[in-house]
């Protein structure tokens, strides 16, 4: 009887550590990450990943889910093993460079420049994997159009990108053509384009939003008002709106 006891114990035990040692699965942490339970997928892939060390998808996820949780160094490490662990992966390289550049905000500029032209590298190899990566195309728009000259900054390659973009997808196309209007203070042509991407798809509180500043800042103020106001039909909580809406009077 002291026999079967111990060993009803000893078997309780083994059960107890398999179940404190279970590191979940592949697809437990895609679900995780697919309904942004950051905090979950994050627990998931910190088991999963020290459990499996070779399964590049679980760094993949493991580092969006730091990066959403603001974790950008560890982000970076975790994208960094995933893309040596699977090679050519158009997201997987967008999703590095992606991280690469919001570790690169916290640096300092001596720091900063090497990380975003890593970043760079990353984008650059995504559009060479798949040329057709909208991904890839906005970040090195977005590249271009923001770093300095001494850094490769080029707004003649940002338009580049963005026509690959609007090709592509000509909603989002729109959206960048705008932003580099708006880079290079053609109101009126960001305008145009936030308008177009808006004929598109109605329903996105930021274009409205954007479309409303440009409006008011041009004086067209019934329209930025009706903007902000679609704006804030859309996202109730949005705090620019409801600013720009009380300074109008309500």
């Amino acid at each position: 009887m002291k026999q079967i006891i111990k060993s009803s114990v000893a078997l309780l035990a083994a059960y107890a550590l398999a179940a404190f040692a279970y590191a979940g699965d592949i697809d437990e942490l895609r679900s995780a990450v697919g309904s942004s339970k950051w905090e979950a997928a994050k627990e998931i892939g910190m088991k999963l990943t020290a459990a499996e060390v070779e399964n590049g998808e679980a760094f993949h996820l493991l580092g969006k889910a730091l990066a959403q949780l603001g974790e950008k160094e560890a982000a970076v490490d975790a994208l960094k093993i995933a893309n040596k662990l699977v090679k050519d992966n158009a997201d997987f390289l967008v999703d590095y460079g992606s991280a690469l550049i919001e570790r690169g905000q916290e640096m300092n500029m001596f720091q900063a420049g090497p990380t975003f032209m890593r970043a760079m590298d990353q984008y650059k190899a995504a559009v060479k994997v798949d040329p057709d990566h909208v991904g890839g195309h906005i970040g090195l728009s977005r590249y271009y159009m923001n770093a300095p000259a001494i850094g490769g900054g080029s707004m003649k390659k940002a338009k580049e990108h963005a026509a690959e973009i609007a090709r592509i997808n000509p909603y989002l196309g729109h959206i960048e053509m705008a932003l580099i209007a708006q880079k290079e203070n053609r109101s009126e042509d960001a305008e145009a384009e936030f308008a177009a991407a808006l004929a598109m798809d109605g329903n996105n509180p930021w274009l409205h939003f954007e479309l409303a500043k440009l409006q008011q800042m041009s004086g067209k103020m019934l329209e930025a008002k009706s903007s902000y106001e679609k704006t804030l039909e859309l996202d109730p909580e949005h705090k620019g709106a409801k600013a720009a809406l009380e300074a109008f009077g309500g």
